[in-house]
């Protein structure tokens, strides 16, 4: 199978670690009832604009994934634990390990792999492309842009106030704290803090 959204993609890693949604009134909630042991992934999210992602789970079974990618969008965010292998098209095969990091997608091609056993942690930011385009450069027209960094490029670095941000939402989430306005004034504060350092 090969992906064609960012959110295809997720939905297949989701159904691979055998995850169902539990639904809730600012978030989701996926993880397997049967298995708690897997762990779980939440998702808060505004349709078509951004999310903000937690993973806390171990892989079942060995599986693939591959993906073709015509979106454009921006991730940034922290691995705390897990290693990831990956092959982008054009692209040696490479490996992600825990560090913050920051990447433009943008007609993304390649394959991932996921192995047995292996457990993963970390939360992140997507923002998709509309929500520069549609919301945030009408009214901030001199504001952050895609095209002010490289694609498909992942940069390990994140400014200090980001992955802050990122410690503040999770700590928001544990306490069941965190609100859809909240979660967005803090992806604001995230993107002019990008717009500043980048």
């Amino acid at each position: 199978m090969i992906t064609k959204t960012s959110r295809h993609f997720q939905q297949q890693v989701l159904a691979q670690l055998s995850f169902t949604p539990h639904l809730f009134d600012d978030y989701t909630v996926y993880k397997n009832d049967a298995c708690p042991e897997l762990g779980f992934f939440i998702k808060y999210s505004r349709e078509k604009y951004y999310e903000f992602t937690i993973g806390d789970y171990s892989i079942p079974h060995d599986f693939a994934l591959c993906f073709n990618h015509e979106e454009e969008l921006m991730r940034f965010g922290t691995v705390y634990m897990g290693e990831t292998e990956f092959e982008i098209e054009d692209h040696p095969v490479s490996s992600f390990t825990p560090s913050s990091f920051l990447v433009i997608e943008k007609n993304l091609k390649g394959r991932q792999v996921w192995r047995k056993g292996k457990h993963y942690h970390g939360a992140e930011i997507t923002i998709y492309k509309a929500y520069i385009d549609e919301i945030i450069r009408p009214l901030f027209p001199k504001s952050i842009h895609f095209d002010d960094f490289l694609s498909n490029h992942t940069y390990h670095y994140l400014p200090i106030g980001i992955t802050t941000i990122i410690q503040t939402l999770l700590c928001a989430s544990e306490s069941n704290t965190l609100t859809p306005l909240y979660l967005e004034s803090k992806i604001l504060e995230a993107l002019a803090l990008l717009y500043e350092s980048f």
